[in-house]
């Protein structure tokens, strides 16, 4: 069962990954596309994120509870700082929404949070590849 949801953890990071692509197009072509639709779309790739990593500490306290011994501290280092990385995203988002007039540092903070976001979510598909080659 646990190795079920060892390959279910990464689809679902995939798809919050894709749902993030989209939404850096949205931000970065913001004149084509309507506001609600990024917000929307970044809603859930917050979401998708956060449910995945939380799935993701079910998963390695699980394999420890049964004896399986994964090679995945870089794994759980690199999601704490992607974590964090999304944190600032979020609520630079928020700020966003929220603050009227000039806004050019915190909407230069959400831009490059959210690159920074990206950029991690590949080098953690990366590790985790190298731990469910441990387990296989």
């Amino acid at each position: 069962m646990l190795r079920e949801f060892l390959f279910i953890h990464p689809l679902g990071q995939a798809a919050a990954f894709f749902f993030g692509l989209f939404n850096l197009v949205t931000g970065w072509f913001r004149k084509f596309f309507l506001l609600p639709l990024h917000i929307n779309i970044g809603v859930m790739f917050y979401a998708l994120t956060c449910i995945g990593a939380l799935m993701g500490v079910v998963i390695a306290r699980r394999a420890a509870i049964d004896g399986m011994h994964l090679r995945s501290s870089l794994h759980i280092f690199l999601a704490g700082v992607l974590m964090l990385e999304v944190l600032c995203a979020m609520m630079s988002g928020f700020f966003l929404l929220r603050k009227q007039g000039s806004r050019t540092w915190i909407h230069l903070v959400h831009r490059y949070c959210n690159l920074a976001v990206i950029v991690f979510f590949v080098v953690q598909a990366v590790s985790g590849l190298h731990v469910i080659r441990t387990v296989l």
